[in-house]
């Protein structure tokens, strides 16, 4: 047992120096140019030893991201208001706090990876949040993998606007504008009820292009 203990402790270290090496290489150059030898060499670990952890540089990027989405999430939901979904406020402030490390990630392969590893990741915790949600509720209208993922979709772009035109808005400003865009949205569908349709022109009557109807 106390062996075993030795060798968990052993791999999480080297994990943790594979990450503090990724995270440090992506601060100065472009991640699609990041190889493995370059982040073994940066932790002083082979690359026989980096493989026996990661599959590659991505399944230890996603791996570093799961681990940061669960330090968020810690403590949170207790105190979470009931239609919140995710720590929105405490992930972007993050994300200002290493700007740089996320302006690099939004760009290049880099948007890639934040836009199929790192959206699965912020799905999978919404999901869990939403299973939570609903378990006293009636059933949502619409599956919840689908919410989730549209959710962690406009949570990724919001993200990219957000630091493409220089952070215009504090973290919990963000946040509250993103819990009530999902309110009146997603909100809606979690009731059960189908969102509200659109009221048709009148019979004989089309509208204009470019306005409204005549």
């Amino acid at each position: 047992m106390a062996a075993d203990r030795t060798l968990d402790r052993r791999a999480q270290r080297t994990r943790r120096l594979l990450g503090d090496a990724l995270t440090a290489l992506m601060q100065i150059k472009p991640y699609e140019k990041i190889t493995v030898q370059d982040i073994s060499e940066r932790a002083n670990v082979g690359r026989s030893t980096f493989y026996a952890h990661y599959e590659g540089k991505d399944s230890l990027l996603s791996a570093n991201f799961e681990w940061l989405v669960d330090q968020l999430s810690q403590g949170w939901e207790a105190q979470a208001p009931p239609a919140a979904l995710f720590p929105v406020a405490e992930f972007l402030a993050h994300v200002r706090q290493h700007r740089v490390l996320y302006e690099a990630l939004t760009r290049g392969r880099g948007l890639e990876f934040f836009a199929t590893r790192g959206q699965a990741v912020i799905a999978r915790r919404m999901e869990q949040r939403l299973e939570r949600l609903c378990a006293e509720a009636p059933p949502p209208a619409l599956p919840l993998p689908v919410l989730a993922n549209f959710a962690a979709g406009a949570l990724l772009a919001l993200l990219r606007w957000w630091l493409d035109s220089k952070r215009p808005y504090q973290p919990e400003q963000l946040e509250a504008m993103f819990h009530a865009v999902l309110e009146t949205g997603i909100g809606v569908r979690l009731s059960g009820q189908p969102p509200p349709a659109s009221s048709p022109p009148p019979a004989g009557r089309r509208p204009r292009r470019g306005g409204p109807p005549a």
